[in-house]
């Protein structure tokens, strides 16, 4: 069975242990059971730190404290708490005093002490703890030795025995020393004895020298005389002690008086007035502790004496006599350990007898027996440091042995020698001087060694103060700390101080601080808030840091401090109007100006505050100087109106802008409601009058009504007529009437459907006047809370008068209002002031304006002022709360606390907080809106006393972005009556007593107490029965005598009644057994005693515990048994006894199980009368149980960025538990692995760390937590010695950072084909180091641009998905390319955005890279790919799109020149191929880049299909074409060659044929002439060259014959050829000509009769055709 302890120490100090248990019952039914280990007093009290043995000076006061003596008893209550006693006298002891498990009091001086009389005292002090559960209580005593130091309280002693007769020799002179008086200081072992002085009463005879004691005759009595003189002697010194007596002196004859020892001085002898010896004086010498004279002398008596009648007086009992002979005497020693020379150096003895006296002075001589003795036990000395050589005390020893042995050397022993000396005084000085910081104390031994070598070590430590002789240093004389704008830190940068305590003791402080700035230092941390880079009037800041030491006079050191601010950009740029109104009086060209736009950014640096500008329209754009330059490429005409936003962008990362509204010709666009003109009475007829509305395009206008004050409608619309079509109003006569001031006009404009009604007001105006007046009636704007004085909120202009007329503007606010706003000379209104929506939310004034000739006008103004969540709540009370609760409270009532806790002075949802709690070890709920705090769990006094919670408060309804402030509470919990009394005692019903007990006989000692108070509530015990009662110490005792009852079982009830209101009680029952008279006697246990405590080690074998003893009594036998009580608790099974009453327990002990055994044993005797003990076997606790963790893991939160005192507190850890018993065994130390946290105490397991965390950098640690013994000495053979806990520490998100993009420009690229709607572009993500729970939102912001338009919002051909960043075209992309900013933004607020360049390509624009890399290398390092082809090629790069090859990846990729305009692929290509630089080199040996020629992508599969058919349809179109073409030459060339065969046959005189010629053109193919045409047959003509005109003079034949022939001519003229020539030409355009058909024909024979050359061969005839 589990043993349970009372006493074990939790993690929070206390001592208990309970257990709760559930019980579960039929039908579902449960019931708490707690059940409370009650403590029982099974330890004695402790000493701690008793010396053995304390110096005391005999003249200390009575009363005086002298020590303080300390207990510890684990036990609680009663039995927890020491009464102290003491056995001395002279000592006496105060009233215990307990607290915190200790008691203790205090060791006072009762009675005088008295060193003379008791040098040493032997004291015990018993310590008895007041536990009434057993018969007796636990006790422990401790033995202290007090040495009596001896002080100045005794009076001088003499010496010389002044009961002797001094006797003066007649024969001394005057002068002489006649004897001498010798006295010593009475305190003998004071630290320094006094000196002595003496002095003699007056007489006429004698004096003495006051400082030898030296007796002088003064003058000569000249007769016998017998003198009787005072004389004192007083010690010098502040007492000035004296010791009085008489001198008996008697002056004689002449006489001879022996010198026996010449050492000494010769000193009268006393008269006798027999001569009992030979000589009257005998001296001695014995040497102390020896039982043999130096010089053993025999006294000679003058007779024979009888021993009986010899007598020896003095001596002190050490000397004896002893009697050799009749007539001879030897002095003895008869006890030599009284015998000291350091108490008495001689003794004067007399041997006596009838017949006379001799005298016998014995001499002692010391012996060096004695070493050294220091006055203290250890010596402490202090010395400042840096002092040189002085004295820092005297160490004092005394030798009580003589004079000569006493002399005393003294000597430093160890390594201090060379530090320290020490002189034969005992004075104790340094030999230079010493220094802390090297050395803070010296510890060595001064030996005291007096001439006989032996020798005494005292202890002396030798502490060196510390002097404030160091200055605090710093690492570095300068510091320079870099912070970044808006960002709090902290930094330690402290000083090192080497001196000691205070003078080490270092505060901080900063000096040459701008004002206002939230820079503070705190023991070496220096802590620097949030810092507006942008409102610093100097920067860097400069700072003196100084740390002075706390000594006197302090010491300082100082270090300068740099801190540099990184500029970050903050601040958007701000338009010194919200809106531009330009107009223009003629039209505009390209080029020119309308007006001038002005923004500034409050960021203090280049290129955060540097700022261009943008516009939503592109035919206008803002130069350097914010001129509004149009851009048109037609005129912008004077009529024209328009407005547009203008974007003011600064050049920070990312990249900030504001945007304003421009308007030009604003008039132009008062469409409805009442406009206002002015027109001059003198203005002739068929004058135009000016007004806003007046040319507006699609427009029809209409006067509806025409009136002025006092004339009719009809007379008034004789005065102004309106075109229809245009608007323009024109006069139509002179006005003659002066008292018209206005003339107003109803007009209607009509635009198809839509018509809208105009309220033209034409003033009426002098020549002269140009009275200013407002466009509106009232004007109303908004503004934040927070803007910064200074911020333009509105414009209102007055219009109406001159250039050269001066207007000046006057605002008057509403007198509630004070003066929050101001109106420059321009009519814009900024704020004077910081408003604050809480104090005012609307402000109402009049706006005047005053010409230079006295004209006005006014208008009014309303402003409202909006709420920013710009106020922290605020807790009640400074933030700290108390509050008591009790115990009693029931779960679900609320804490009584002032509701709500915190209060917001901003308004609407940001006013509305929201509490939690953070810790409050979940017994407290609270209510996030009421901030009402309920209790969750029951309170209990007895186990937490109180509960610490920690409130925090969110405004803006708990939504990002809010602000948060913390509080504490501390519930203090209080006690009420909710325990009712315990009573201890384990078995009362098994009591028993003798019918012979005497009334007052304790039966049994109850133990009982309340755990309410802590467990010192009083408890009452009563008892029902009258034959028993219980006494005012809990003690059941006999009540009446119990004769007769002998036999009976008497049983009632015990019941224990607390003190509270109202009272609780308990009742038990008890049985007590009357035993009867036995026969004969009860066996007498000696050993034992009854109620004992034996103690016993744990885990220890012990062959026998203990033996009981009998006492022999007179008619017993000596035979008795032994057994256990076994109806008395369940003890004994543990243990056996042996017949022989020897005690064994069957097994080692365990503490832990059971660290208390009670046993009842029984001895009987052979007449069956039996005697009963209890006794205790008390188990020793032994360090064998190593801590454990219950639990293997933990997990903790702490916010990140956390400020605050340090250390911090994370949280706790679950405990670790060690089962030993004492505290010193139990005590459990935590350590952790990483340095960041630590616990403090080591003991606590409470969880601390000094530094703040950033969650974005590490969002948690893993924590291995070790648990150990802190004595270090646990043995526990079942576990390790170290107990590990594995734990998480998360660091909770704070909203502290931007979202990013990772690039400022992002490129991305949309294949032509791809390009419609629904079309996904890309997915472009932000990166934010914080939680977002509801993730980032994205959004385009401002316009779309492309190359040819501008897209407004809602117009975008592209959108973005707020949630996931993708981009999806939603129209088709016409476009080139589009360029957009993304913006996006956290639940904070915290806004980033990024340049979108979207282009559209074709696949001519792209081309392909491969690389001998795998495609996961590639993708991995696409950005670096981009850098290194950007680099190579001097262009922007873009990759497309990248696809995995079987051993290889292609890339796509386009170029871009440094305008953003694509490059041409082909060039792109050789600039990379042809580069040398080291980016090149980088692509092909890290990538494997391969070499590429200049070559667009291939088309798509359909495009080339559509490519080939076009292609081959253009071949087969060109073939058809051809043929046509080479068939029609074909048939000209074979009527060509007819007619040139019909010419020669014509021509030729006889008729033959003649051999066919070759044709240039046609080799191979005769000209032949047919038949028929005049020209001989055969005949074959030279073909003719076009280009040579002579062929006609060669041919004189065809010249003139053929063509003189009239057929010929005839033949030509029918063909229509003009020339001969031409027949050459025609010939040389039959190129292309098929071959000639043949046809055979047969050849006439030549005119000789032969056949000619050609003669039965078929002649070939070529016809060609000529067109």
């Amino acid at each position: 069975m589990q043993s349970y302890d009372a006493k074990k120490e939790n993690a929070d100090g206390s001592r208990w242990e309970s257990f709760s248990l559930v019980l579960s019952g039929p039908q579902k039914s449960r019931a708490n059971l707690e059940i409370q280990v009650v403590d029982v007093n099974d330890n004695a009290p402790e000493f701690l730190s008793v010396p053995s043995t304390i110096s005391v000076f005999e003249d200390t006061p009575e009363g005086s404290a002298i020590l303080k003596l300390r207990t510890r008893d684990p036990d609680t209550g009663i039995a927890g708490m020491a009464v102290y006693s003491i056995d001395n006298a002279n000592f006496s002891v105060d009233k215990r005093k307990c607290g915190n498990g200790e008691c203790w009091t205090t060791l006072r001086v009762k009675e005088k002490l008295d060193f003379e009389k008791q040098r040493k005292h032997l004291i015990t002090v018993t310590a008895k703890d007041g536990d009434p559960t057993k018969n007796s209580s636990l006790e422990t005593s401790v033995s202290i030795t007090i040495h009596v130091l001896d002080a100045q309280d005794q009076p001088p002693l003499f010496v010389t025995d002044l009961s002797q007769t001094f006797l003066i020799q007649e024969t001394s002179k005057i002068g002489d020393i006649v004897f001498e008086i010798r006295a010593r200081d009475g305190d003998e072992a004071a630290e320094a004895a006094n000196s002595i002085r003496y002095s003699l009463q007056e007489n006429q005879y004698l004096e003495i020298d006051e400082r030898t004691g030296n007796v002088k005759l003064k003058s000569e009595p000249g007769e016998e005389l017998d003198l009787r003189l005072g004389i004192t002697a007083t010690e010098e010194g502040e007492g000035q002690m004296k010791s009085e007596g008489e001198l008996k002196i008697k002056f004689v004859k002449a006489r001879i008086i022996e010198k026996t020892l010449s050492s000494h001085p010769i000193l009268p002898k006393a008269e006798s007035s027999r001569k009992l010896c030979e000589k009257e004086l005998y001296e001695m010498r014995i040497r102390e502790g020896s039982e043999n004279f130096d010089l053993p002398e025999t006294i000679h008596l003058t007779g024979k004496q009888d021993k009986s009648s010899l007598r020896l007086i003095g001596g002190a009992d050490i000397f004896a006599f002893k009697q050799t002979a009749d007539d001879q005497v030897e002095i003895v020693v008869n006890n030599v350990e009284k015998m000291d020379y350091e108490k008495t150096t001689n003794y004067s003895l007399k041997l006596t007898s009838p017949m006379g006296s001799c005298e016998i002075e014995i001499f002692v001589l010391d012996v060096n027996d004695n070493a050294p003795k220091f006055k203290s036990d250890s010596y402490t000395f202090y010395v400042m440091e840096n002092e040189e050589a002085m004295e820092l005390g005297k160490i004092t020893a005394i030798d009580a042995d003589s004079t000569e042995s006493s002399k005393i050397d003294y000597q430093v022993v160890g390594t201090s020698r060379n530090v320290f000396k020490i002189d034969d005084e005992g004075r104790l000085m340094t030999t230079r001087a010493v220094d802390r910081e090297k050395d803070t104390q010296f510890t060595f031994a001064v030996r005291a060694t007096d001439k006989g070598g032996k020798f005494t070590d005292v202890p002396v430590k030798v502490v060196v103060k510390d002097v404030n002789d160091n200055t605090p240093r710093f690492e570095s004389d300068h510091i320079t700390i870099d912070v970044v704008e808006e960002v709090a830190s902290k930094h330690k940068i402290s000083a090192r101080d080497e001196d000691h305590g205070e003078n080490a003791m270092l505060t901080y402080t900063l000096s040459n601080m701008p004002e206002g700035l939230p820079i503070d230092v705190n023991n070496g941390i220096l802590f620097i808030g949030r810092i507006d880079r942008d409102s610093l009037t100097v920067h860097p800041i400069e700072l003196v840091l100084t740390a002075t030491d706390s000594g006197k006079p302090p010491l300082s050191g100082k270090t300068n401090i740099t801190i540099r601010v990184e500029d970050t950009n903050d601040n958007r740029p701000q338009f010194t109007l919200s809106h531009y109104a330009f107009s223009v009086e003629k039209n505009l060209k390209p080029g020119q100006s309308v007006g001038k736009v002005e923004a500034s950014d409050d960021d203090a640096t280049a290129p955060n505050n540097r700022i261009y500008f943008t516009t939503e329209d592109d035919r206008f754009y803002i130069d350097v100087n914010g001129s509004v330059v149009y851009n048109g490429t037609e005129p912008f005409t004077k009529d024209q109106w328009i407005d547009f936003k203008v974007w003011a962008h600064d050049n920070g990362d990312p990249s900030l802008n504001s945007s304003t509204t421009v308007t030009i010709n604003e008039h132009k666009n008062t469409l409805g409601g009442a406009i206002t003109t002015k027109l001059n009475r003198t203005t002739d007829e068929k004058t135009e009058v000016r007004w806003a509305n007046a040319k507006m395009p699609g427009y029809s206008y209409e006067i509806l009504r025409a009136t002025a004050d006092g004339i009719s409608e009809n007379e008034v619309r004789k005065w102004v007529s309106i075109d229809r079509k245009t608007g323009v109003i024109h006069t139509l006569k002179k006005l003659d009437v002066d008292t018209v001031k206005a003339i107003k006009l109803a007009i209607s404009m009509k635009k198809k459907k839509k018509e809208i009604p105009v309220e033209l007001i034409i003033k009426i105006v002098d020549e002269n006047d140009n009275s200013p007046f407002f466009k509106r009636a009232a004007y109303k704007a908004n503004v934040t809370e927070d803007v910064a004085v200074g911020t333009p909120i509105l414009q209102i202009k007055a219009e109406g008068t001159d250039a050269e007329n001066l207007l000046r503007y006057f605002l008057v606010l509403n007198s509630s209002a004070g003066t929050p706003l101001e109106i420059d000379q321009y009519g814009t209104i900024r704020t004077k002031e910081i408003l604050d929506f809480e104090k005012l939310q609307k402000i109402d004034g009049i706006v005047t304006v005053k010409d230079s000739l006295g004209h006005n006008a006014s208008t009014n103004l309303t402003v409202f002022v909006t709420d920013v969540n710009d106020n922290r709540p605020e807790f009640k009370n400074g933030s700290v709360f108390t509050v008591y609760a009790s115990e009693s409270l029931p779960i679900g009532a609320s804490l009584s606390l002032e509701y709500p806790l915190a209060t917001d002075r901003d308004s609407g949802r940001f006013g509305k907080i929201v509490y939690s709690i953070i810790g409050g070890e979940n017994h407290f709920a609270i209510n996030e809106k009421t901030s009402v705090i309920t209790l969750k769990k029951e309170l209990d006094y007895e186990i937490q006393r109180s509960h610490s919670l920690t409130i925090r408060a969110t405004d803006n309804g708990g939504k990002k972005p809010y602000n948060e402030v913390f509080a504490s509470i501390t519930v203090y919990v209080e006690d009420s009556n909710d325990h009712s009394p315990i009573i201890h005692n384990a078995d009362l019903t098994h009591l028993s007593v003798g019918e012979d007990a005497k009334i007052g006989d304790v039966v049994a000692i109850i133990s009982a107490s309340d755990a309410d108070g802590g467990g010192s509530q009083p408890v009452l015990i009563t008892t029902n029965h009258t034959q028993f009662r219980v006494d005012e110490t809990g003690k059941l005792v006999v009540a009446i005598q119990l004769s007769g009852y002998a036999g009976e079982n008497i049983c009632g009830h015990l019941t224990a009644s607390d003190a509270g209101q109202p009272p609780r009680n308990t009742t038990t029952p008890f049985c007590v057994s009357v035993q009867g008279r036995r026969q004969g006697f009860l066996p007498l246990i000696v050993y034992p005693k009854p109620n004992s405590i034996h103690y016993f080690d744990e885990n220890e074998h012990y062959d026998e515990l203990l033996r009981l003893k009998m006492a022999k009594q007179e008619g017993e036998k000596e035979e008795y048994s032994y057994k256990f009580d076994q109806s008395f608790k369940k003890d004994w099974e543990f243990f056996e006894i042996s017949p022989n009453g020897a005690l064994t327990s069957k097994a080692p002990f365990d503490f832990e199980k059971k660290a208390i055994h009670e046993l009842r044993v029984s001895a009987c005797n052979d007449k069956r009368n039996c005697t009963s003990i209890t006794l205790f076997i008390s188990v020793n606790d032994k360090n064998d149980n190593c801590p454990i963790f219950q639990e293997t893991s933990f997990q903790l939160t702490i916010v990140e960025n956390e400020r605050g005192p340090v250390p911090r507190k994370v949280g706790r850890i679950p405990s670790a538990i060690d089962s030993d018993y004492h505290a010193d065994n139990k005590k459990i130390c935590y350590s952790v692995d990483n340095p960041a946290f630590f616990f403090h105490p080591l003991t606590d397991p409470f969880l601390y760390t000094n530094r703040s965390f950033d969650r974005e950098q590490q969002d948690s640690f893993k924590l291995t937590i070790t648990a150990y013994d802190c004595s270090l000495v646990c043995v526990d053979p079942l576990r390790p010695v170290n107990a590990t806990l594995r734990g998480t520490i998360r660091i909770e998100d704070m909203n502290d950072n931007f979202p990013k993009f990772a690039e400022r420009i992002f490129y991305k690229t949309v294949i032509q084909g791809q390009n419609g709607p629904g079309s996904q572009i890309a997915k472009i993500e932000a990166i934010d180091p914080d939680e977002e729970k509801d993730g980032l939102r994205y959004s385009i912001k401002g316009v779309v641009r492309s190359e040819k338009q501008t897209f407004g919002i809602g117009e975008s051909p592209i959108h973005v998905d707020e949630r996931t960043g993708e981009l999806t075209a939603i129209d088709l992309l016409r476009e080139p390319s589009y360029t957009f900013t993304l913006a996006v933004i956290d639940s904070a607020g915290h806004e980033d955005t990024v340049t979108v360049v979207v282009s559209l390509i074709g696949y001519d624009q792209q081309t392909e890279l491969i690389f001998d890399a795998p495609f996961d290398y590639i993708r991995r390092n696409e950005k670096n790919l981009i850098r290194l082809l950007s680099s190579a090629t001097a262009l922007t790069a873009v990759i497309d799109r990248c696809r995995q090859n079987s051993n290889s990846t292609v890339v796509l990729a386009h170029f871009l020149d440094q305008n953003g305009k694509f490059v041409d692929v082909n060039q792109a290509i050789h600039t990379l191929m042809k580069s040398s630089s080291s980016a090149r080199s980088e692509l092909k040996n890290a990538y494997g880049l391969r070499e590429a020629s200049a070559s667009v992508l291939p088309r798509p599969r359909t495009v080339e299909v559509l490519i080939i058919a076009a292609a081959f349809l253009l071949v087969l179109v060109l073939f058809v074409l051809l043929l046509i073409w080479c068939r029609q030459r074909n048939e000209y060339a074979r009527k060509l060659r007819q007619i040139s065969a019909q010419a020669k046959h014509l021509a030729s005189p006889s008729g033959h044929s003649t051999p066919p010629k070759k044709s240039a053109y046609f080799p191979g193919e005769p000209i032949l002439v047919p038949p028929g045409m005049g020209v001989p047959v055969g005949d074959v003509y030279p073909p003719l060259n076009p280009l040579n005109n002579n062929n006609f003079s060669r041919h004189p034949t065809i010249s003139q014959r053929s063509f003189a022939d009239p057929r010929a001519s005839m033949l030509i003229n029918s063909i229509g050829v003009t020339d001969v020539r031409t027949l050459g030409t025609a010939s040389s355009l039959m190129r292309c000509a098929s071959h000639p058909t043949t046809t055979p024909t047969t050849t006439p024979s030549s005119p000789s009769g032969h056949p000619s050359n050609a003669s039965n061969q078929s002649s070939p005839t070529t016809t060609t055709s000529i067109h």
